[in-house]
């Protein structure tokens, strides 16, 4: 499966935080085998949501949504995107030299799957 970035822009914001706790309930309950809703983050100056999601393809993630939940929050969006550990650089520091006395270099990131 791939990882998707969705960029949402939030249009209206929902009347009490258990409105909000509620609703976003339901959404994690749609969600499927084909399409896990993994994290987000708001950015309030933008007033974007970006949503991170392990998914068969952006039209499983967007079947997961109820269309007042997409009028509130309208998708502007969706992205294949790679994840990338800056761990692995640290990894790769403390892997020592290779054999002939130059950099061991760093892993290349992997593909999320």
């Amino acid at each position: 499966m791939n990882r998707y970035l969705v960029t949402h822009h939030i249009k209206r914001i929902y009347a009490s935080q258990d409105d909000l706790v509620n609703d976003w309930r339901g959404l994690r309950q749609r969600t499927h085998a084909e399409a896990r809703w993994l994290r987000s983050w708001y950015a309030a100056a933008s007033e974007r949501l970006f949503c991170e999601w392990e998914a068969q393809s952006p039209e499983t993630i967007r079947a997961c949504f109820l269309p007042v939940e997409l009028e509130m929050a309208p998708i502007e969006k969706v992205e294949d995107v790679v994840a990338i550990d800056p761990a692995w650089l640290d990894e790769s520091a403390s892997s020592g030299a290779a054999a002939d006395g130059g950099s061991a270099g760093p892993r290349q990131p992997d593909r999320v799957a």
